[in-house]
C-alpha cells in the first residue's frame, strides 16, 4: 500500500475490525467495513467531480460521519480536507474557501444558507448536502444530495501515492488576533499526535468516545476522533452538548471517553441526573481549554474519576 496518510487507516483497520461499529451518530451505526466501502464510494465521485492530489475539500457541519467520511476520502486522493467552523459568518466562511482554494464544498443542509453566502465569489464548484437530521429543513437549492453522491461513486481500493510529508488538512485558527490562519497539517502531523495520544492515554480497541466537541477543533479530531479510530474503537458523534443527553449516552454506549472544557465537565456534574446515572464505564477524562476548578475535580473524584489536562495549538 503506497498511502502512507489518513486516507489508508479505515482501510488497514477494516482488516482486523470488519464487524466492529466504528461510528454511531444517534440510531445510525457505521462498522468498519461499511464506513470503508463508503469512503471508497466518495472518493470516487469526487475524483468524477474533478478531485485530483493537492485539491482543497471544504466542510461545513457539525459532527456527522459524512464529516469523517470527507476527511479520509479526500485522502484516499491525496487531497486536503478543510473543516469550517460552523460559528463563523458568512464573510469568515467565503474568507477561508478563498484562502484554502477548496473547490469541493460539502455541508449540513441545516447551513445551506450559510454555505450558498460563503461561497459566493470563491472557486467552489460542486455543493454537496448532507441529508437533514430535522423534518422540515430544506437542502440549499442546486446542491447534490450527499447519499446520492455517494451511493453513485464505485466501490474501488485506489493506491494514490500519499506520504506522510504531505499535507492532510488545512485546519484555520479561531483568529483572535486578526483574520483565522489557516494551518497546514500533514500526514504525518496526525499520525504521530494519534500514537503519542495512544501512548500516553492507553487507548485501546474496546474504547469508546463520546464526542461532544465539534470536530471542526484540533482538541477533537486529533486528540480524541482519530487516536480512536486508528486503535479499532468506537466513537459516539453529537452534534451538541446538552448535559442530561450526554450523561444518558454515556450510560448506554458504555462511554469510556469523555473529553470537553471545564465548562462541560461542570455542567455534567450539576445536571440533576449526575448522581443517578451510572457513568461507571468512564476510564479516560480530558479536559483543555483552561484549569479545572477544585470543585468540578472533587466532584468526579469522589466518583473515582480523574482528569488528563491537555494544552495545545492549532
Amino acid at each position: 500500500m503506497h498511502n502512507d496518510g489518513l486516507g489508508s487507516w479505515i482501510h488497514r483497520r477494516r482488516v482486523k475490525s470488519a464487524g466492529r461499529v466504528a461510528l454511531v451518530a444517534g440510531d445510525r451505526e457505521l462498522t468498519y467495513d461499511v464506513l470503508a466501502e463508503r469512503i471508497d464510494r466518495l472518493a470516487d465521485a469526487l475524483e468524477q467531480r474533478g478531485v485530483r492530489a493537492g485539491d482543497r475539500i471544504a466542510y461545513l457541519g457539525e459532527n456527522d460521519p459524512a464529516f469523517l467520511e470527507t476527511l479520509f476520502a479526500a485522502g484516499r486522493l491525496g487531497a486536503l480536507f478543510v473543516p469550517l467552523n460552523t460559528r463563523l459568518a458568512a464573510p469568515e466562511i467565503q474568507y477561508a474557501l478563498q484562502s484554502s482554494g477548496a473547490t469541493v464544498l460539502v455541508c449540513a443542509a441545516e447551513l445551506g444558507e450559510l454555505a450558498v453566502s460563503g461561497m459566493a465569489g470563491t472557486q467552489v464548484e460542486h455543493l454537496v448536502a448532507v441529508e437533514p437530521r430535522r423534518a422540515g429543513v430544506v437542502p440549499p437549492a442546486g446542491a447534490q444530495a450527499y447519499e446520492s453522491v455517494v451511493a453513485a461513486g464505485r466501490p474501488v481500493d485506489r493506491d494514490v501515492p500519499v506520504s506522510r510529508d504531505d499535507p492532510a488538512i488545512i485546519l484555520f485558527t479561531s483568529g483572535t488576533t486578526g483574520r483565522p490562519k489557516g494551518a497546514l497539517l500533514t500526514h504525518g502531523n496526525l499520525t504521530w499526535n494519534s500514537i503519542n495520544v495512544l501512548v500516553d492515554y492507553d487507548v485501546v480497541s474496546t474504547d469508546v468516545a463520546l464526542m461532544i466537541s465539534p470536530m471542526f477543533h484540533v482538541a477533537s479530531l486529533g486528540m480524541g476522533v482519530l487516536p480512536v479510530l486508528l486503535k479499532g474503537g468506537t466513537v459516539v458523534l453529537e452534534q451538541g452538548f446538552e448535559p442530561g443527553r450526554a450523561l444518558a449516552l454515556i450510560a448506554r454506549h458504555g462511554a469510556t471517553m469523555l473529553s470537553g472544557v471545564p465548562t462541560t465537565f461542570q455542567m455534567l456534574a450539576e445536571h440533576p441526573d449526575w448522581e443517578s446515572t451510572d457513568i461507571s464505564s468512564l476510564r479516560k477524562l480530558t479536559c483543555a481549554g483552561s484549569t479545572v476548578p477544585l470543585r468540578t475535580i472533587e466532584a468526579y473524584e469522589r466518583r473515582g474519576l480523574h482528569f488528563s489536562q491537555g494544552y495545545g495549538m492549532t
